[in-house]
């Protein structure tokens, strides 16, 4: 026979685990909230910042990236790449090196 003490433990236990579980579990989603990101909007055809807690049903959510944007200062100690659409491929940025076969609208970090 198991003492009532023990099942009382036992039961709390398992409660406190399942509490860290259901923590562990709602963390990535939450982090992933503070990050600005911007997705592909087909009609205006450029990417466009996601606003969170608003509807953007123009937006293709499939085709989104980190914005690389920090404020109103574009961080240029980040390496990126835009794509060539004469290529089809994703090609790196070479800053001060002019590059009109890339389409700046469609960057993304390395």
């Amino acid at each position: 026979m198991i003492d009532s003490r023990l099942r009382g433990g036992n039961v709390i236990w398992k409660f406190s685990i399942i509490v860290a579980l259901l923590a562990c579990a709602t963390a990535p989603a939450y982090a992933q909230d503070n990050r600005a990101e911007e997705c592909w909007n087909p009609r205006a055809g450029h990417f466009e910042g996601v606003r969170p807690g608003e509807t953007q049903n123009d937006l293709d959510f499939s085709r989104c990236h980190p914005t690389l944007q920090r404020g109103n200062e574009r961080r240029n100690d980040e390496p990126r790449e835009c794509w060539n659409p004469g290529a089809g491929h994703f090609e790196g940025v070479r800053e001060g090196e002019q590059q009109n076969d890339l389409d700046f609208s469609r960057c993304r970090r390395r």
